[in-house]
């Protein structure tokens, strides 16, 4: 009778240590497709989109990732009803004056493709007047080259998808692309599985055209949004000690060159992480 009270009480401080204990808050965001940083048919949703679900986790949030074109995901950011924000945003003046932003969640350089058989060697901007630049709608390629494209200095060709320009530069209907390489590289595997030869008849320039910083955004309008972003803040600067800041920024390029990784990181976790680069 003595041990059954005993267990009794047991179970009852169990019982109010579960209710005593905080619960995650749900944080709802949405996303347009970036291969293979965050994309709704990859493994954890991509590399960024797991290490943003890590940095709300320290912050005592659970983090759910939807995925909508990026146009919409826009909209459904600046509504601010059913997603808390977006992520993968950089910044601009027009941006800053409707969101809050976050630290920077990844980092990334744009760059010209071309075909290996051109030869291809640029110092300024006006070095590029005499080629064909394809361009993907709705990517910004820092201010330079956008102000160029708006005001036809030089002579572009827009598409909707990142995988037909890659196309079109093979088949030579455009001079340039520019494109992060870590992106190109994920898009030349999908054409290579049906076109191998075809797949490695393009390079890059090093020469960087823009640097991207991107942001988790959330509306002004709500007064819980600046809370929110201080709060991943918190969380994304402890992951970036825990993991080391490059690993988390610029995950795929740290673990294509063997860049810092923070000790402690077990190899089980690095061979996910290494899983989920092209």
């Amino acid at each position: 009778m003595k041990f059954l009270s005993i267990l009794i009480f047991i179970l009852s401080q169990l019982a109010v240590a579960q209710e005593e204990a905080p619960k995650e808050k749900k944080v709802f965001l949405v996303m347009g497709e970036y291969p293979p940083y965050a994309s709704a048919y990859a493994k954890q949703k991509g590399i960024s989109s797991y290490f943003v679900k890590k940095a709300f986790k320290k912050a005592g949030f659970s983090a759910e990732i939807d995925f909508l074109p990026w146009s919409l995901s826009m909209i459904e950011a600046r509504k601010g009803k059913t997603f808390h924000g977006s992520v993968l945003w950089s910044k601009t003046a027009k941006r800053e004056e409707e969101f809050l932003f976050s630290d920077v969640v990844l980092e990334q350089v744009i760059v010209f493709f071309h075909r290996k058989k051109d030869k291809f060697e640029w110092k300024k901007f006006k070095d590029l007047q005499e080629k064909t630049i394809g361009t993907t709608l709705g990517y910004s390629y820092g201010k330079k080259m956008d102000y160029l494209i708006e005001k036809g200095l030089v002579k572009t060709v827009p598409t909707a998808e990142i995988i037909s320009n890659l196309r079109r530069l093979i088949k030579g209907t455009i001079d340039l692309f520019p494109v992060e390489p870590i992106i190109a590289k994920y898009y030349l595997k999908k054409i290579a599985e049906t076109d191998p030869i075809s797949a490695n008849l393009l390079t890059y320039n090093k020469k960087p055209i823009h640097y991207y910083k991107l942001h988790l955004i959330a509306n002004k309008v709500k007064e819980s949004n600046k809370e929110l972003i201080e709060k991943f803040n918190q969380g994304l600067k402890s992951l970036k000690e825990q993991y080391g800041k490059n690993l988390v920024k610029r995950p795929c390029l740290t673990l294509y060159k063997g860049g810092e990784v923070k000790e402690g990181i077990s190899e089980k976790e690095i061979e996910l992480l290494k899983s989920l680069c092209p």
